[in-house]
């Protein structure tokens, strides 16, 4: 890397060239910007994709917060606590155990309605290994009605068990912070009923190695 002075006071830089301007190998480098292929660029490009980033975090916030609203999600999230063909897991995929967990968020939002903004249910707050780059983001949070009614559907056939609604640690940006998004515990005998009926709901269907993922993002125009 070299640099050298221009006539408008600012700097101007050469990449993989030692320092020779006549080799220059990946683009100039102006210290106000003026080449977006260089350390400039890639600053720009760094800072961008923060912003984009952080307004998928907000957008996707106010969206599973508004789901905790739905008076429909909220009389089937009572129903799912006490149906014995529904288990929801008290810990996540990671072993991690928080305040929104599947049990703790329904149980949570259940009762809800006396004490909205006390006693929502939460979104988890820790880091893992699936987005290094930033924690699980915290708030508040429920599914959607398109995920409560999926796992309905599924739990009017045989058990079920949810391992995580809006809560856990997920990919970065993951369609369970908006609540477009659940994980169900593997069923060797029912895998291909799970993702035939979450295909027919306008969601797509992932093995996840520890969970088996629905995702309904694209039906709800997020992606």
């Amino acid at each position: 890397m070299g640099w050298q002075s221009t006539g408008d006071g600012s700097l101007k830089g050469w990449a993989g060239s030692n320092g020779n301007p006549g080799a220059n190998s990946h683009g100039w480098v102006s210290e106000n910007g003026g080449k977006s292929g260089g350390v400039a660029g890639v600053i720009k490009d760094a800072a961008k994709a923060a912003v984009e980033s952080a307004a998928q975090m907000a957008k996707a916030a106010a969206k599973a917060l508004a789901n905790c609203f739905n008076p429909l999600s909220y009389a089937m999230a009572c129903q799912f606590v006490v149906d014995p063909r529904i288990t929801l897991a008290q810990q996540h995929t990671d072993n991690h155990t928080d305040k929104a967990t599947a049990m703790k968020s329904m149980t949570t939002w259940c009762v809800a309605p006396s004490n909205y903004f006390t006693k929502l249910p939460p979104r988890s707050s820790y880091k893992c290994d699936k987005c290094p780059t930033m924690p699980a983001p915290g708030g508040y949070g429920c599914p959607s009605l398109t995920v409560m009614r999926y796992i309905e559907k599924l739990a009017a056939n045989g058990p079920v068990t949810v391992n995580d609604f809006a809560g856990g640690c997920h990919d970065c940006n993951s369609p369970h912070y908006a609540g477009d998004a659940v994980d169900l515990k593997k069923d060797m005998l029912r895998t291909s009923e799970f993702w035939v009926e979450c295909q027919k709901m306008g969601g797509w269907f992932f093995d996840e190695g520890d969970s088996l993922h629905c995702d309904f993002r694209a039906k709800k125009g997020i992606r």
